[in-house]
């Protein structure tokens, strides 16, 4: 991990499991085992589930309950190994592969109290982004939505996140253009 191109979210997870005394394999785990489990059961993921299904001429999102008892059942194996090897480093962190690059890690430096409180704009982005989901899902199921529809979603989730973060027009605009540009390459490839 030390060294290699990480992106902010796998930097904040590798942070706050060494502020509260795991190591960077818990921090990495956590983001790229649920990610694995995401991909994998395909619940709700529509560059996976639904090019699936549209290739195989199936209605969009069916066969949803199954996927989710998958992804009950990879969720809950997964969080036991992942706890328990958590519980093994955070009662003896020299058992940890990593430790001697986390005692010298740059993202060493933090405490748990700098990634700041739960507020209320925080939650508020937080059930914006439940709801988005839920009327993805919905729009899909019984609207018959495609990928057209599901950005037109996400578009304007972006710009309600960014008001209710306090953010303006003009700010939202250009936090967009910056997440977009990261995806630049991937569009050229796709097209």
């Amino acid at each position: 991990l030390v060294g290699s191109e990480m992106c902010i979210r796998d930097r904040v997870m590798v942070m706050l499991a060494l502020a509260i005394g795991l190591d960077s394999i818990t921090g990495a785990a956590i983001i790229l085992l649920g990610g694995a489990i995401g991909f994998s059961t395909g619940t709700l993921n529509p560059n996976t589930t639904v090019v699936a299904q549209k290739i195989a001429e199936l209605p969009l999102y069916s066969g949803i309950g199954y996927r989710w008892v998958c992804f009950a059942v990879y969720y809950v194996i997964t969080n036991i190994f992942l706890v328990r090897y958590a519980l093994k480093i955070k009662k003896d962190p020299t058992k940890s592969p990593m430790y001697d690059l986390d005692q010298n890690s740059e993202f060493k430096s933090g405490s748990l109290d700098d990634f700041g409180h739960l507020d209320t704009r925080k939650t508020l982005c937080i059930v914006a982004l439940v709801v988005a989901l839920v009327v993805i899902v919905y729009g899909c199921i019984e609207k018959g939505w495609d990928f057209a529809e599901q950005s037109a979603v996400f578009l304007v989730l972006s710009i309600v996140v960014g008001l209710i973060a306090g953010f303006d027009l003009n700010k939202i605009c250009a936090e967009f253009l910056k997440g977009t540009k990261k995806m630049l390459g991937a569009a050229f490839i796709i097209m």
